[in-house]
């Protein structure tokens, strides 16, 4: 079993360097699609931020803007 204990070691990094990376790109492309840019830039820059974004951000889209209200005139 100890000859095995290191090829387990490297599995386990493995994975959760990919499991990471997976993560990382995910919260790219979710902030992207929310046009949330400055998140985008922050995970781009700090990745640990990835785990945050896709905990605690809000998901929701932005709202359109209200189209301009018509005023009349008195008459």
């Amino acid at each position: 079993m100890n000859d095995w204990l290191p090829v387990f070691i490297l599995a386990a990094i493995f994975l959760a360097g990919l499991g990471l990376l997976v993560l990382w790109i995910w919260s790219m492309v979710s902030a992207a699609k929310n046009g949330k840019w400055v998140w985008f830039v922050l995970i781009l820059i700090f990745s640990p931020l990835s785990l945050l974004y896709l905990l605690f951000a809000d998901k929701r889209p932005p709202r359109p803007p209200e189209p301009p209200r018509l005023r009349r005139e008195p008459t």
